[in-house]
């Protein structure tokens, strides 16, 4: 009996010690601080990313703007390219009618072009079959 008394005394679980509430208290702080540190990392990798990201726009928007510049000048140059077709034919068929030539092949260029794009905006929307 005087075992069972001792192994019963053994398993009880010991009041807390004042040395035991220390190091809770230390162990809460110092959970607290691991999440702010981390709290304050996070805000930290988030202000680098968009700075990041705000560069990588501004480059962007730069060259979406030289693309857009591009495109207008190169339609300029395709009217100039007309205007000189037409200028050029004037001499053999006239004016009304190099104007005519030139307008009728552009719109048959454009409806082939447009005729093409469909087939290819229809083939890309086909469903397969299983």
């Amino acid at each position: 009996m005087r075992k069972a008394r001792t192994r019963a005394m053994a398993t009880r679980p010991k009041p807390p010690s004042m040395a035991d509430e220390r190091d809770s208290e230390g162990l809460a702080a110092m959970i607290s601080r691991l999440a702010a540190e981390g709290n304050d990392y996070a805000r930290a990798e988030l202000r680098a990313y968009r700075a990041g990201m705000a560069d990588r726009i501004t480059a962007a928007r730069t060259a979406a703007i030289l693309f857009v510049g591009a495109i207008v000048l190169a339609l300029a140059t395709l009217v100039a390219l007309l205007v000189g077709l037409i200028l050029a034919l004037a001499t053999l068929i006239g004016a009304a009618g190099a104007t005519a030539v030139v307008v009728l092949a552009m719109l048959l260029l454009a409806g082939l072009m447009g005729w093409i794009g469909v087939g290819r905006i229809k083939h890309a929307l086909r469903k397969e079959k299983k």
